[in-house]
């Protein structure tokens, strides 16, 4: 209980809703980071959240996922996704997420 002292900020309400087309992973990065368009930062949903936006998260999770282990491993997000595209080309969001999926199913 605070007795007069400053109270924790809150946070205004956000809307935890995901960009309907990011243009490449760099604008999906940001999304994941630190939202889009006034949007919650994806990394920052709960389960609810995540639940609402099912079919779309899951698929960018992979991307996500794979863009924060290389920032764990050293790397920048930017040369991260860099990366990312030396790999897999510059394929529509859509297919090159299912081919990074396909591929850690793969191993």
């Amino acid at each position: 209980v605070l007795d007069g002292g400053p109270s924790v900020p809150r946070l205004n309400p956000v809307t935890a809703t995901l960009s309907p087309n990011p243009k490449d992973l760099y604008a999906l990065w940001h999304e994941y980071e630190y939202g889009i368009g006034g949007r919650k930062p994806a990394k920052y949903f709960t389960r609810a959240e995540r639940g609402r936006n099912k079919c779309q998260f899951c698929r960018r999770n992979l991307v996500w996922k794979t863009v924060a282990g290389m920032v764990k491993s050293g790397n920048t997000a930017q040369v991260a996704i860099d990366r990312i595209y030396e790999v897999y080309g510059m394929l529509p969001l859509t297919k090159m997420c299912n081919k990074i999926r396909t591929d850690m199913k793969n191993g």
